[in-house]
């Protein structure tokens, strides 16, 4: 078997890349376990060190609210019901915002808080809704999560 003066050199380079690796590994350990031993002193001396904690204060008396002299007078007039206005048949009625709150599924709820919270553009997630859970106007809902969002 023929020795081939080429491939010695090349394993002898390998040889001395693996060798600077080993030592660069090995300078990494050993700072690193002199980080720890540093951290490790210092949290053995921390506790030692602290200052002692300011004695607690009483706490301020609550003043006692005075009675107030009571007064004779005739009582406001407390007011009644505002008449209903007739409603033309032809107008929209405007929903109540608890009726609409209540007929929202919760995960729509959910998935257009986190759409408005990342960033999503309002009309992205309206059709995402629409699409998605049926929902005819998530204006409502819309107009709710993105000013929870501050969007």
């Amino acid at each position: 078997m023929a020795f081939d003066p080429k491939r010695i050199d090349r394993l002898a380079a390998k040889a001395t890349l693996l060798e600077e690796q080993v030592r660069a590994l090995v300078a990494e350990l050993e700072e690193l376990a002199e980080l720890a031993r540093v951290e490790a002193t210092a949290r053995a001396a921390a506790p030692a060190s602290r200052p002692e904690r300011e004695p607690e204060r009483e706490p301020e008396p609550i003043a006692e609210p005075q009675p107030q002299p009571i007064v004779a007078h005739d009582p406001e007039p407390v007011p009644g019901p505002e008449p209903v206005a007739e409603s033309d048949p032809d107008s929209e009625r405007v929903p109540d915002p608890v009726s609409v709150a209540e007929s929202i599924p919760e995960g729509a709820r959910l998935v257009a808080l986190n759409m408005a919270l990342s960033g999503t553009p309002r009309d992205e997630t309206a059709r995402y809704l629409r699409d998605n859970y049926h929902l005819e106007d998530p204006d409502p809902l819309l107009d709710d999560v993105y000013a929870k969002a501050g969007s």
